[in-house]
């Protein structure tokens, strides 16, 4: 006989395996049909349960989407930081960045092509877009962009330019890149990836 310990565990071990599969589910559904579309009862069909498990484990269609958006970003972060930061030279960390990316997005084309979908139609309680231009994540991710040009700045591997300016160019191409990809499958990520690497060490370089 299990413990009350061992049975809380074996009940939090099944109730996020259950969360994942509905996140995997509202995934795929929305990447198949599009936020609109994607109700709790298409999403609930598609992970083979009913709407009322997927209302037991997450408010409503709103909390779902927060989880996909926030944890999308976590592990395009921890995916991401590693490379980036054993890299000892700004311009190492720029091209590290733009690798590793871009080779995310490659990894994760269903996510991909959810969270952006879900990034242009959520909305909150007032009506507004739930997550807009100026929301902190987005000002976190454009910041870390900048510091890697500041870090090259400071250094002299970069030449004098605006780096909040650099850093949004920078992210709208990788947006672009990733638009590309959701568009066509059979889109050449390693050729976008290197287009971009030579562009922003064109754009940085010192003369």
């Amino acid at each position: 006989m299990w413990s009350e310990n061992e049975s809380n565990g074996q009940h939090s071990f099944i109730a996020d395996a259950r969360r994942e599969q509905i996140k995997r589910a509202a995934m795929e559904t929305i990447a198949e049909v599009g936020f609109g579309h994607a109700s709790l009862a298409r999403i609930a069909r598609r992970a083979g349960i009913s709407k009322g498990v997927i209302s037991y484990h997450f408010a409503g269609k709103n909390e779902l989407m927060d989880k996909l958006v926030m944890e999308f970003y976590v592990a395009g972060a921890r995916y991401m930081i590693p490379k980036v930061e054993s890299e000892t030279t700004a311009r190492g960390k720029l091209r590290a960045y733009l690798e590793s990316n871009i080779d995310y997005i490659a990894e994760n084309r269903t996510g991909v092509a959810a969270v952006s979908d879900v990034l242009l139609n959520l909305r909150d309680d007032d009506g507004n877009l739930k997550f807009l231009a100026d929301d902190e994540g987005h000002r976190k991710m454009i910041d870390s962009v900048a510091d890697i040009f500041r870090e090259g700045q400071a250094s002299g591997e970069f030449r004098d330019f605006d780096p909040v300016v650099k850093a949004l160019l920078l992210r709208s191409s990788i947006d672009l890149v990733a638009r590309a990809f959701t568009d066509d499958p059979n889109a050449d990520l390693e050729h976008y990836k290197r287009e971009l690497i030579s562009h922003f060490h064109q754009a940085t370089r010192r003369e």
